[in-house]
């Protein structure tokens, strides 16, 4: 059986180092790698449905779809900026855990050629 791998202290800090999900202050463009998560999350039936969750949990109204972010954050039921918030904390967790994954494989992979 394979061994169960662990993130390092120094993998997650490295992967924090290049996380960075907005690439215009001014403008708050999303990054490339942000999109790419936002279209990953849409395109996904469970993680489209947590989201929505998310939105129904902090503020859609009974009755009202959830899903629909913008019209809830017209009508003031939703705090967009805590959606927001809550949705670039995601995105960080995602990308963070996917390159400390990729920085610990090119670790084995290093350690497998120096054998």
């Amino acid at each position: 059986m394979n061994e169960i791998k662990r993130p390092t202290a120094g993998a997650i800090e490295a992967a924090l180092s290049a996380y960075r999900p907005i690439v215009d202050d001014e403008s708050l463009e999303f990054g490339e790698d942000t999109r790419t998560f936002m279209n990953l999350v849409f395109q996904n039936d469970r993680l489209r449905m947590e989201m929505i969750g998310i939105a129904a949990a902090i503020g859609a109204p009974e009755g009202q779809d959830p899903s629909d972010w913008q019209a809830l954050a017209k009508s003031s039921h939703l705090n967009a900026e805590l959606m927001r918030n809550i949705y670039l904390l995601c995105d960080m967790f995602f990308w963070v855990g996917w390159h400390a994954r990729g920085a610990m494989e090119a670790q084995d992979d290093l350690q497998k050629t120096m054998e």
